[in-house]
């Protein structure tokens, strides 16, 4: 496949949802030294939602550029196969925030039970918004609500300056006040 043939698979809006320009796409992907082609080429494929290009964004999750590492874990969500979890799982250890938060979410639209244990261990993260993202991942994969609210000590974390609670401190809660006395 030439360049031409692959910037037209990239760029021309028609191909954003043809099967057809899967092969283009992922060949841009795995082979194109500008980063803006693969940029889009991901997002290409995360239009498609063919499992074929499986492959190739698994690979992108290993990308130089931080912003094709990201494109490429939300593809594999709008996807959904399972066979990306092991790589999206390591995804969750990038040095990235933004790739750790979209391999979290993409983790939890997959759905593989596999994925909890490491979402639990994104709860210690520095970034509160990838804590937040496993939280609700962790909600999906157990049922959860999607609106799920967390517990501010999650949340506020290092990046905010307070600790991190344990994972056991999510299924205890804390003790209510006392009610004050009634008026006499």
């Amino acid at each position: 496949m030439n360049n031409h043939q692959i910037e037209l698979a990239v760029i021309h809006p028609g191909t954003r949802r043809d099967p057809r320009a899967v092969p283009a796409l992922t060949a841009a992907l795995k082979s194109d030294q500008n980063d803006e082609v693969r940029e889009q080429a991901v997002f290409a494929l995360s239009q498609i939602r063919d499992a074929s290009a499986v492959p190739a964004l698994t690979t992108a999750l290993s990308d130089p550029k931080a912003n094709v590492r990201q494109q490429a874990a939300f593809a594999l969500s709008q996807i959904g196969d399972e066979k990306a979890v092991p790589a999206l799982v390591g995804a969750l250890r990038d040095k990235e925030a933004e790739v750790r938060e979209q391999a979290a979410f993409a983790l939890s639209q997959i759905g593989d039970e596999s994925a909890i244990e490491p979402l639990t261990a994104l709860l210690k993260d520095p970034s509160s918004e990838v804590r937040q993202q496993a939280i609700f991942a962790l909600s999906q994969l157990a049922g959860g609500e999607r609106h799920h609210r967390a517990p501010r000590a999650v949340l506020a974390g290092p990046d905010k300056g307070a600790p991190v609670a344990p994972p056991a401190a999510l299924a205890a809660p804390s003790p209510a006040p006392a009610p004050a006395p009634l008026p006499r």
